[in-house]
């Protein structure tokens, strides 16, 4: 059961947060109904969409977070430290 607009209001302003997260707040609430009703109509494309929704949720902060990483294998792991090792013992 979505709640009223007025609660959240109520409970927005309580917390004093920002307007801008209230109406994000406010509207998806009002679009919840609508989203479950989209989601769970059985429609081949409505599964579609769900799940490529789902999927994209997820996929898009993995992107983001691991843009530019070089994933380091174990052996460049052992010359690093064999590195750091001659580097504190020669000293």
């Amino acid at each position: 059961m979505p709640y009223p607009r007025t609660l959240i209001w109520f409970i927005v302003r309580t917390l004093s947060v920002s307007r801008v997260l209230a109406r994000t707040l406010i509207w998806f609430v009002a679009m919840e109904p609508w989203v479950r009703r989209f989601l769970y109509s059985g429609d081949n494309k409505h599964v579609f969409i769900g799940v490529v929704t789902i999927l994209g949720v997820g996929y898009i902060p993995w992107y983001f977070m691991t843009r530019g990483v070089k994933h380091s294998s174990h052996q460049d792991y052992m010359d690093k430290a064999e590195e750091a090792r001659k580097a504190r013992l020669s000293t």
